[in-house]
């Protein structure tokens, strides 16, 4: 946040480069909070695989208690840290000075935020071991970085990759983003630069947010489904390695 407003301090205007300033800032502060969240939240379930594994085996618990327990202890958290983000940075950048635009913008890096921690989730699931996740994990990151809205129009995209981009947490936050603070602008000052227009914003404030949910809610879900299949696979294991050592008893005592 300290370097942000270091780099980005009070850029707000309405001329051409003023407005590039500030989308860049905005780029900055969506790719900053998605790969902090995102990266913190690959090696959850490898750090409790073992102790979750042995307790499932035990019976003691279901997946969904324990994954709902997670996402409630967390929420707290995820919810503070990008207020006291947005406290630091909203003002000093010099985005809208409204109640409703600091809200939104509050409201928007919290969506994004729950969609790095459910994909982060989704990718810490899938793979056992840290170092493979934490090597997929730039591998990921890396479209979605091109496919924000801030490298290239995304309106220009040929057809076959241009899907892409809607299931691309970091697009739809950074055009909400840019929306809160831009969208009513061409009633206010008409003879501003439009870099909505410009930049091939058009999907919305609203749109974006509520995209943003539901890919939060999809990787979550995703991610609920792989821990089950996580326990279901070891609990076959579990079962082979047993009848494997009674057969090779039964196998001794009929040598004895």
């Amino acid at each position: 946040a300290l370097l942000c407003l270091a780099v980005f301090w009070d850029i707000g205007g309405p001329t051409r480069d003023e407005r590039f300033s500030m989308i860049g800032s905005l780029a900055f502060i969506t790719t900053n909070q998605l790969m902090l969240t995102f990266m913190g939240t690959i090696g959850l379930f490898q750090m409790e695989r073992a102790v979750f594994l042995r307790e499932q085996s035990s019976a003691m618990y279901d997946v969904f208690p324990y994954f709902n327990a997670k996402t409630l202890a967390e929420m707290p958290l995820l919810t503070i840290t990008p207020l006291i983000f947005t406290i630091i940075v909203y003002f000093g950048v010099g985005f809208n000075w409204t109640v409703e635009g600091f809200f939104m913008f509050f409201f928007s890096l919290w969506c994004l935020v729950m969609s790095a921690v459910s994909l982060g989730y989704f990718v810490s699931s899938l793979f056992s071991n840290f170092s493979i996740a934490a090597m997929i994990a730039p591998i990921l990151m890396m479209p979605f970085m091109l496919f924000s809205g801030f490298y290239v129009n995304l309106n220009t995209l040929l057809d076959w990759i241009a899907w892409f981009k809607w299931i691309n947490p970091l697009k739809y936050s950074l055009e909400a983003l840019c929306a809160n603070q831009w969208q009513y602008d061409r009633y206010e000052n008409p003879e501003a630069f439009d870099i909505l227009k410009f930049s091939g914003m058009s999907f919305g404030l609203y749109n974006s947010i509520i995209c943003m949910l539901i890919l939060s809610g999809f990787f979550r879900i995703s991610a609920f489904f792989a821990l089950k299949g996580l326990i279901q696979s070891f609990n076959e294991y579990q079962f082979k390695t047993q009848f494997f050592i009674v057969k090779m008893g039964f196998w001794g005592f009929g040598v004895l």
